[in-house]
């Protein structure tokens, strides 16, 4: 109703810290103002709760000003796989020469995992007489969001990929004597069924870089970001680094 206010209460969490405590505070959009926007935090309340077996409460408060809208609210600022698949739509389409675009593995359910290459097309090159180079070539290796609910991480990964594709000359000296590999979405099944920390199997996924026994099935995302590494590191022209 107009001007309602409505006491929300998220129950049985687990984290005995969070930022909800230090100013963070949920974002809400409507059907009539698309934006999600940031909610005061002196209206959100973190805080362990008896009556949920001392497991904690995340509570806040949201005054309804618009009757006929349709209200939405997000833990923090939303990044789908759609929007993903979205913005690498549009690098493709500008057919930079320094940037390309490769399907990498497909997931459970069948979702693209990208692969992204950032670099002077003549560093990957093979040197003129066949031979390696005589200095090997800095490599980066990038990734984000193996935990569907850390949105965060791909709004940051967004912001390093516009700026190593920036005609900035510091983006331009990093093309030219570096690689860069990104791999801009681990978990692409969970981030699409909104989950908060698992895969579709029910898999957390950084718990399973070693889990060399395992069939590639369970989670393929991880199986073809660790072989793509692993080759990395046995190329005597590259010098590689995992970020």
């Amino acid at each position: 109703k107009l001007n309602q206010i409505v006491v929300f209460n998220v129950v049985n969490q687990s984290k005995v810290k969070s930022l909800y405590r230090h100013g963070m505070a949920p974002v809400v959009r409507s059907t009539s103002r698309p934006d999600w926007m940031r909610m005061p935090g002196n209206q959100v309340f973190y805080y362990k709760c008896a009556d949920h077996h001392d497991h904690y409460v995340m509570t806040f408060n949201f005054q309804f000003d618009k009757e006929e809208d349709t209200f939405y609210f997000a833990y923090c600022f939303p990044y789908t796989y759609t929007d993903l698949q979205g913005f690498l739509g549009q690098l493709d389409a500008l057919s930079m020469p320094y940037f390309r675009r490769e399907q990498l593995a497909s997931t459970v359910q069948g979702r693209r995992l990208d692969l992204l290459t950032i670099t002077s097309p003549a560093n990957l090159l093979p040197s003129m007489d066949g031979t390696a180079r005589r200095k090997r070539i800095r490599t980066v290796v990038v990734t984000a969001r193996v935990h569907p609910g850390e949105s965060p991480s791909s709004w940051v990964c967004e912001g390093l990929i516009h700026f190593l594709l920036s005609d900035s000359a510091q983006a331009r000296s990093l093309r030219e004597n570096m690689i860069f590999y990104v791999i801009p979405m681990l978990n692409p099944d969970g981030v699409f069924l909104g989950n908060y920390r698992c895969s579709v199997l029910g898999f957390d996924l950084n718990r399973c870089w070693s889990d060399v026994n395992s069939e590639v099935w369970e989670h393929p995302t991880i199986d073809a970001v660790r072989e793509f590494v692993r080759k990395l590191n046995k190329d005597p022209t590259k010098c590689v680094s995992y970020v």
